[in-house]
């Protein structure tokens, strides 16, 4: 998952603006990701790694570290 770099203080938050297949826990099988794209998520900058890329600054991490995600209009 990768989240766009423009939430500050905390909770932090960000729209989620791609994601990966899913993840497989520990298990044989994959979980597919629930998150979709244009979800605005709540996380922990610990948990996320920062990047730069092409003059834009995001956050990388994966969806189990996501605390939830906002219904529309909710601040």
């Amino acid at each position: 998952m990768l989240v766009a770099d423009k939430a500050k203080g905390y909770p932090e938050k960000g729209e989620v603006i791609a994601v990966g297949p899913g993840d497989y826990y520990g298990y044989p099988a994959l979980v597919p990701t629930t998150v979709k794209i244009g979800d605005i998520v709540i996380f922990s900058k610990d948990r996320a790694m920062k990047v730069d890329l092409k003059g834009g600054k995001y956050y990388i991490l994966r969806e189990r570290d996501c605390y939830g995600i906002l219904e529309k209009g909710e601040k």
